[in-house]
Order: structure tokens, then C-alpha cells, then sequence
């Protein structure tokens, strides 16, 4: 039976408003989206309970996400601390939701999934706008020569990371839609990688400028405007560089391992991750963890010195940190469940009504893998809900109108 039939409540209503107002908040108010993401999940979880639905669409999404849980759940019986690690699985449940309630406020609300991408380019419009403000006037974050605007300088960081991608596409993909519309997305683009730029953060520098190439290198290496576009883009970045020398100066560190201490203690606290993991090769450590239970004589050996400042929640790698807590157990769910999407927007890549919402979920899940390398990107930090809100919307538009969200 089609749920939309039974007419949409005040329920629905305040979801689809909450949507609206998590694009908005995306790249401006850090607060703004913890709140609202915690408002939309329990609103879902009454709607659900109320009256279950499901989507034939998701069904292999649903699987994945079941087994992950119930792994995880598994895996944290062996913990070193059980409740700490059960508490863990319920922020990652908090995380996870945006991809469900992103998915059921728009096709219950019918509301269009571009009009939500209009508004968080608005919301980036506004965020990077601030930023580049803030750069061109000198005022640095943590006096390091990194930038911030709205939210602090890593979560920024990985919003851009996420919506950078997603405008390109917007832009290069959207062949029915006006010119006005694609410059705009354009312009949205531009704004935002000289955001970025200014802000700072090397490991999404990384993933960024890779998901662009890889995206302009399979999609569009044969079309001659986009390549002139690019390479004019490239000369007028590198001028800009130039002309900024603390962020060449970023770039410049990006491989120094002898005299810049954050890239040393990045290597160290691999090597510590590491360690771990070989100490618990199965189920880990456990969940959320890390910090309580892994400073074992070999592990004290291997960070020295550095234990007097560095006492690491997490190890700035997102896969020797669900090795070390979850092991080979978790680490082969977590693969699963990426591997899941990545097969389900690659199926729309080929179909002319969701080309470019598969180019979408793919290249925000590149990033996120990419940006993995360098950081933990799989906490419950901002990055990670809104990874899952932009999934969400994205998968809205590959699913087919004949397939709505419909009663359990």
C-alpha cells in the first residue's frame, strides 16, 4: 500500500522543515546542526513507530546497515569496557539516521532533491564567503595560518569536502537545466575550493582536489570547454598560491615528516593504532575505547615523549582506528557497507535520470574514504551525519517514482 496515500501529517511536515533547515545550517551554525539532527532522528523514530515503512530502493542498504549493527553489537561483547562500546553503536545509529529521514522527508514530502542542494548552496555560498573574508582580512584559527568561517576549521573542512564535489556535478551534469542554473553552481564551486584553500586542512586538500580529478578524468576527459576550463582554473590557483605564502607553505608540509611535528605524531599514532590491532587482531579493542585501554608497554614505547601532550582519542586514520577497536570483524562489516553503496549509486551511473545523483553519492563516499587516510572520519562528528544527509538526498533521485516510501 502506497503511504503517501494516507496524506501527509504535521509530522512529516515538521520533518521536511527540519531538512530544509539541516541544508541551511550545513556550512553556518555548528550547534545548529547537532540539534537538528537529533530533532529529525527522534521525529523519524515516532513516525516510524506510529506507522513502519520501508523502500524496496533500500533494500540492499538495509541489509548492509542490519549486518553492520549487528556485528558491531557482537564485536562488543569482547570489549574491554562493554557499556562504553554499546554507547558507541548508539552515536553511530544517531549518525547513520540523516540517510533515513533525508530519504523519507523528501519522497513523503515530495519535495524536489535539488531544492535542498540549491539550499545547502546557499548555506556554502554564505560559509565560504565568511571564510574567504576572514583570509583576505588575515584573522587565522589557532594562530596556524588556517582559516575558519561559521564552524571551526575541521568541520568546515569536511562539509567542503563533501559539497565540492556535488556542486561540480550540479554544474557539468544538469544538461536540462538553464546556463543560469549551471554558473550558479559554478560559481558556488569556485567560492568554495578558495574557502577551502584558506582554510587549511591537508588531508581534505587530499581527498578534494583526488575526487575532482578522478571525477573530470572519467567523466569528462573527452570534452575540450571543461578541459580548457579546468586548466584555466589551475594557472588561476596557482597565481593564487603563490600569492599566499602560508598556504604554500600548507602545501609545502604535506610530506614533511622530519621538522613538522603534526605529521610526526600522525605517524606515530599509525603506528600506535597498529599496534593495537595486532595486541586485539580479531574484535579489537572495542568501541570508543582507545583511549582508556591502549597505552600498553609497547604502545608507550612507540609514542615516547610524545605521551606527555599527545593522549589520542583517536589514531588520524579511520581504518587502524576500527582495526584497533573493532578489528578484523568490524573492519569487514565497514567495508561491506561501503562496498553496498558504492554498487548501488554505480548501477544509476548508466541511466540518463540518475547519472548525476550516482556521481553524487559516489563521489561524497570518495571522499570520505580518501579523507579516511588522514583522519577519523568515521566518528560522530559533523562530517560523518552529513556524509549520510547528502547520501540520503542523492538517493532520492535514484530511485524510481514508482518505488515510494510505503507501509511495512
Amino acid at each position: 500500500m502506497n503511504h503517501q496515500s494516507d496524506g501527509i501529517t504535521i509530522l512529516d511536515k515538521t520533518l521536511g522543515f527540519l531538512l530544509i533547515l539541516l541544508a541551511l545550517s550545513l556550512s553556518t551554525t555548528r550547534g545548529g546542526i547537532n540539534t537538528i539532527v537529533a530533532l529529525a532522528d527522534l521525529l523519524l523514530i515516532i513516525i516510524y513507530l506510529k506507522s513502519p515503512f520501508t523502500s524496496r530502493a533500500l533494500s540492499s542498504i538495509n541489509k548492509a546497515m542490519a549486518i553492520f549493527f549487528v556485528v558491531m553489537a557482537v564485536v562488543s561483547l569482547f570489549s574491554q569496557d562493554i557499556i562504553r562500546s554499546y554507547t558507541g553503536i548508539f552515536r553511530w545509529v544517531i549518525v547513520f539516521l540523516p540517510f533515513y529521514f533525508t530519504f523519507y522527508a523528501l519522497r513523503k514530502n515530495q519535495i524536489s532533491a535539488d531544492l535542498v542542494i540549491f539550499v545547502i548552496a546557499i548555506s556554502t555560498l554564505i560559509g565560504s564567503s565568511i571564510t574567504v573574508w576572514n583570509g583576505l582580512r588575515g584573522i587565522e584559527a589557532y594562530g596556524t595560518g588556517r582559516v575558519g568561517g561559521l564552524l571551526g576549521v575541521m568541520e568546515f573542512a569536511g562539509i567542503l569536502g563533501l559539497v565540492i564535489p556535488m556542486f561540480l556535478v550540479q554544474s557539468l551534469e544538469q544538461h536540462d537545466r538553464s546556463t543560469y542554473w549551471r554558473w550558479f553552481f559554478g560559481l558556488v564551486f569556485g567560492m568554495a575550493i578558495v574557502a577551502l584553500l584558506y582554510n587549511g586542512t591537508r588531508g581534505v586538500w587530499i581527498s578534494t582536489f583526488s575526487t575532482v580529478g578522478i571525477y573530470l578524468a572519467i567523466n569528462h576527459w573527452r570534452n575540450r570547454t571543461v578541459l580548457i576550463i579546468a586548466g584555466i582554473c589551475m594557472v588561476v590557483l596557482g597565481f593564487f598560491v603563490a600569492s599566499h605564502p602560508k598556504i604554500l607553505e600548507r602545501i609545502l608540509l604535506i610530506a614533511d615528516t622530519t621538522h613538522y611535528s603534526s605529521n610526526t605524531e600522525r605517524l606515530l599514532m599509525w603506528q600506535y593504532g597498529w599496534s593495537t590491532f595486532l595486541a586485539h587482531p580479531l574484535f579489537g579493542l572495542g568501541i570508543n575505547t582507545l583511549h582508556s585501554f591502549s597505552f600498553t608497554p609497547d604502545n608507550k614505547i612507540i609514542l615516547g615523549s610524545y605521551l606527555d601532550y599527545i593522549h589520542p582519542t583517536h589514531v588520524h586514520n579511520t581504518y587502524l582506528q576500527v582495526l584497533a577497536e573493532t578489528g578484523l570483524a568490524g573492519l569487514s562489516v565497514f567495508g561491506g557497507l561501503f562496498v553496498t553503496i558504492v554498487a548501488a549509486a554505480w548501477r544509476g551511473i548508466k541511466r540518463a535520470e540518475s547519472r548525476r545523483y550516482s556521481w553524487i553519492v559516489l563521489l561524497a563516499t570518495l571522499h570520505l574514504l580518501v579523507h579516511g587516510l588522514t583522519d577519523y572520519t568515521f566518528s560522530p562528528s559533523i562530517e560523518f551525519p552529513a556524509y549520510w544527509f547528502i547520501v540520503g538526498l542523492a538517493f532520492t533521485g535514484l530511485v524510481s517514482d514508482k518505488d515510494p516510501v510505503a507501509k511495512t
